[in-house]
């Protein structure tokens, strides 16, 4: 079974960025794009399956990474494996993300090879994850 990972943000540079270092990692996963949030909700309440984990922008146009984690949050779509990758280090972003249940972890970009093979090996089962490349 291969991974499913959603990456919700306004840059298209970010975008590629995550998507190549992914595929670099589990080149099997089946990766979802959004825009913004509503875009991510769109695809969320349209897909037949739930992405396995949701890697989260918070500043972006139009519906922002912390109005999607409310939207979500109320509207129970994903309870867990959100991991909010941001430019953002302040310590109140990071505290406000960590309060939503669904929060798995908070990432300052630049996003890693490192930081994918570790968020996959803490938030996926051992059956999901057999075929990611371990740190060396």
């Amino acid at each position: 079974m291969s991974i499913c990972i959603l990456i919700v943000d306004d840059c298209d540079i970010s975008r590629f960025v995550a998507k190549s270092l992914i595929l670099n990692v589990e080149p099997k996963a089946k990766i979802l794009e959004a825009y913004d949030g509503q875009e991510a909700l769109d695809i969320l309440q349209e897909t037949d399956s739930l992405p396995h984990i949701t890697f989260l922008d918070l500043n972006m146009p139009g519906m922002d990474g912390f109005t999607f984690l409310e939207e979500n949050q109320r509207a129970a779509i994903l309870d867990k494996n959100i991991v909010v990758l941001s430019s953002s280090r302040r310590p109140d972003d990071i505290r406000r993300c960590k309060g939503f249940n669904s929060v798995a972890d908070y990432i300052s970009k630049p996003l890693s090879e490192e930081s994918i093979i570790s968020t996959i090996h803490a938030l996926l089962p051992e059956s999901l994850g057999h075929s990611v490349v371990s740190p060396s």
